[in-house]
């Protein structure tokens, strides 16, 4: 079975004209005012290593504070590249945050949780003008 080797939140995830893989603005904590918030955009990216040619169901969840999911991925399916990896990236458009709190990005692979990275929403104030 495959497995994840690394899985990072950015605000920007690309390729260039060889495939090489980009990340900008790897976070783990977003400020909000107020919730619920949506966070406009961002990127979710992850490589799996395994068997050149392996086939894996893959699934992303986003879990909140409360356990419940808010948001998951179409399963679909990863086949593992002739260099025994396989890169994804998921672009993430309106993505809800409904309360304050630690919320966790999961990596399903073949119906098991392979990997999670947690991204916290805390209250942000207003400074202070002098």
């Amino acid at each position: 079975m495959a497995e994840c080797e690394w899985m990072h939140v950015c605000d920007y995830a690309m390729r260039d004209h060889v495939g090489k893989l980009s990340l900008i603005g790897l976070f783990d904590t977003l400020g909000a005012g107020s919730v619920p918030v949506t966070h406009s955009k961002c990127f979710l990216a992850f490589r799996l290593k395994g068997v050149p040619g392996e086939e894996v169901p893959i699934e992303v969840k986003l879990v909140g504070p409360d356990g419940k999911i808010v948001w998951t991925a179409a399963n679909p399916q990863s086949k593992i590249g002739p260099r025994g990896k396989a890169e994804h990236i998921f672009e993430l458009q309106g993505m809800p945050f409904p309360e304050f709190g630690r919320y966790e990005f999961q990596l399903w692979v073949g119906g098991t949780v392979m990997a999670w990275t947690p991204l916290d929403v805390k209250q942000m104030t207003r400074p202070q003008a002098c």
